[in-house]
């Protein structure tokens, strides 16, 4: 069983493909006008945002002039090289992303001097604290070293071998304690004295490198949406073929072969033809 299309529905599918296809170009292009991040930001924002410093801060905003910016930062991380760990700087030519350590000593300071940098809008800002509990992780230390020195004392007074052997491994469940205990007091302390800076910088684009980012966009998407809506039709019409045929194999009769009409075996249209025979009175 065949699945005819007629001219006017084929013209009905051609222009809502089409239709469709320049809504999600257009819808696109205005999701990529306010995305101005580049895609390496979302990681690092993310490496950002778990991180266990004490104090953590970003910033974005766009300038006019990203080489001047540039030379700003790298003058700025000379005077200051001490007091500084970069963890990520990625330069490119439209973006500028940068993570790093900054001694809390001079953190507020850091961020100051690049907040006074001239910006083409508004920069935001936002900022993270952590709470600080290096006081409990001392308190499990204190516990923990007691446990340890309580083994030993039972390690030097045991004269029983299997007695022995469970107090020695209770040690060295202790001992694993705490130098774990003494690696997070550590790490602690280095957040609580270094505080976490992440920063994007755009650099704003002309209005003609705008609009051709835009129409080279906008083509982009209305010809992947129209491929895509494209194959989803011929998908549908062809399922919709082998479902009809399904039911004419099963005995479902959707349409009949003769456009409708049906025989009557019954009725005035019902012509026979009737033999009469006579019988002959005078037959011998």
């Amino acid at each position: 069983m065949n699945v005819k299309l007629t001219k006017g529905l084929k013209m009905f599918f051609v222009l809502a493909v089409i239709g469709l296809a320049l809504l999600y170009a257009r819808f696109g292009a205005e999701i990529a006008t306010v995305d101005i991040v580049p895609p390496e930001a979302i990681r690092v924002g993310r490496e950002f945002r778990d991180a266990r410093h004490n104090n953590r801060h970003e910033m974005h905003f766009t300038v006019n002039n990203l080489s001047q910016f540039l030379n700003f930062i790298n003058a700025l991380e000379s005077s200051m090289s001490d007091s500084l760990s970069i963890l990520r700087k990625n330069v490119t030519a439209d973006h500028f992303l940068y993570l790093t350590e900054i001694r809390t000593s001079v953190f507020n300071q850091f961020i100051s001097q690049i907040r006074a940098f001239e910006s083409n809008d508004i920069k935001q800002e936002q900022s993270f604290r952590n709470p600080d509990v290096i006081v409990d992780l001392r308190a499990q230390l204190a516990i923990n070293e007691s446990f340890r020195q309580r083994h030993l004392t039972d390690l030097e007074n045991s004269t029983n071998p299997t007695r022995t052997i469970g107090i020695q491994n209770q040690l060295v469940a202790v001992q694993a304690t705490i130098d774990s205990i003494n690696f997070a007091i550590r790490e602690h302390e280095h957040n609580r004295e270094n505080g976490l800076f992440f920063l994007t910088v755009s650099r704003v684009q002309s209005g003609a490198r705008e609009l051709l980012n835009f129409g080279g966009g906008f083509a982009a998407r209305f010809m992947a949406g129209f491929a895509v809506l494209t194959v989803v039709l011929l998908l549908l019409l062809l399922l919709s073929g082998l479902v009809l045929r399904s039911m004419s194999a099963l005995g479902i009769q959707t349409s009949s072969k003769d456009g409708g009409k049906y025989d009557s075996h019954s009725g005035s249209n019902d012509k026979r033809k009737v033999k009469r025979v006579r019988k002959d009175k005078d037959a011998k």
